[in-house]
């Protein structure tokens, strides 16, 4: 996973403004050790010089797109070198049989950890650049999963750097030291002192708001996309560790719905492995052994994370020892445990049913209230964890 380095001060909004951008360069793909060159004069087992007849291959040359760091604010010996990786994880691998499909605008969190496991998230907005061909991508790192807050400022960002860089920077510079200010904690500051504009008056919408508020994510997505009964069924998985991979061809898409899932498991948080977007040079990571959850912009097959070995025969200790895979386009969710659902409290999982049935019946505009969602959901984990023993 990307390594991110240490912060100087728990004081700090967020620790770091990234550009990211696109280049296009020359690559010289070696041929694999067992296929290249033999050294002149070699002499197969047959003596005849060739090798088993067959054309041994040479490298070649092809054109490969790569994410690099442009500008980084403020200025540090060690800046996040692995963050582009994940700011554009749509780039294959050079020479890869798929094409890398990047899309022009997109809005999402990618979360870096470092090597003792500390999480920071990176709030990513991507748009165009006149000065390129390929999109850039701005990158807000902070401690603080606060969603809504940092959509907004990376909003606000954009519209900067169109202006200049040094535009951009002087909207962060007094924001990141505005974090006592933002959770109403006594402090010199004030948004009226702010010197710039912008950034005062972002503080100024999103002080007045409860703190929980700062982290609001969208349920609504997650739930209508696959149904109460299959995110009922998810986070049970979650909660009893799985591996779990959640695909879709959206990449905000992706990144809302694993966040939502993760939010869902309040009051517990995940401690294994844990990559919103995986990049797609990463994906050897899907083979990992230990629990994880992992989203892939891509679909994988119905028969992804099964063991061959123990196909068709043993589907169930297949389905067990494999990836739950949640196709957040299909609305499927494939090799899920069925046993972990029936751990479940059926009593509190009822009320929850019914009350998840009655919120997305409504057809809002935008879904189900984020608020009451995750109200219904937390008394659910409360009577499934916290209830009393039925003899008692």
């Amino acid at each position: 996973m990307a390594t991110v380095p240490q912060s100087n001060s728990g004081d700090e909004l967020f620790s770091h403004v990234l550009l990211v951008g696109v280049e296009e360069e020359t690559v010289v793909l070696k041929p694999p050790k067992r296929l290249r060159s033999k050294s002149p004069g070699a002499v197969s087992n047959n003596g005849t010089g060739s090798s088993n007849g067959s054309a041994e291959e040479q490298p070649r040359t092809v054109q490969a797109l790569t994410a690099q760091l442009k500008r980084f604010w403020p200025e540090t010996p060690e800046p996040l070198k692995n963050a582009p990786l994940f700011c554009f994880p749509e780039i294959q691998e050079p020479g890869s049989r798929q094409q890398s499909t990047i899309r022009a605008r997109a809005q999402f969190t990618i979360i870096l950890t470092d090597d003792a496991g500390k999480r920071e998230y990176g709030f990513v907005r991507r748009f165009g650049d006149a000065s390129s061909s390929w999109p850039v991508c701005l990158c807000v790192i902070s401690q603080y999963p606060w969603f809504a807050f940092f959509r907004d400022l990376t909003e606000i960002a954009e519209r900067r750097y169109a202006q200049s860089w040094d535009s951009l920077v002087a909207f962060a510079r007094p924001l990141q030291m505005a974090r006592q200010l933002l959770l109403n904690t006594p402090s010199l500051l004030t948004p009226e002192n702010l010197p710039d504009r912008d950034a005062a008056s972002l503080l100024g919408n999103h002080r007045s708001r409860p703190m929980e508020m700062l982290a609001v994510q969208d349920f609504a997505t997650l739930i209508t996309r696959l149904g109460r009964g299959k995110s009922i069924i998810l986070i049970a998985s979650m909660l009893m560790e799985r591996r779990v991979a959640f695909c879709s061809a959206s990449i905000e898409k992706l990144s809302t719905c694993v966040h939502a899932a993760l939010a869902l498991l309040s009051p517990f948080s995940w401690q294994h492995v844990l990559i919103p977007v995986l990049p797609a040079k990463l994906y050897g990571y899907l083979e990992a052994p230990m629990p994880f959850i992992i989203g892939v912009l891509e679909a994988l097959p119905p028969s992804f994370g099964i063991p061959q070995l123990l196909m068709p025969e043993d589907q169930g200790n297949a389905a067990a020892l494999g990836v739950v895979v949640v196709d957040l386009d299909k609305g499927e969710l494939r090799n899920a445990v069925l046993t972990d659902h029936f751990l479940l409290p059926k009593a509190a999982t009822k009320q929850l049913k019914n009350t998840l049935d009655m919120l997305i019946s409504q057809k809002q505009p935008h879904g189900p209230e984020t608020g009451v969602v995750f109200d219904c959901w937390h008394t659910w984990i409360r009577a499934t964890f916290y209830r009393k023993k039925e003899n008692e």
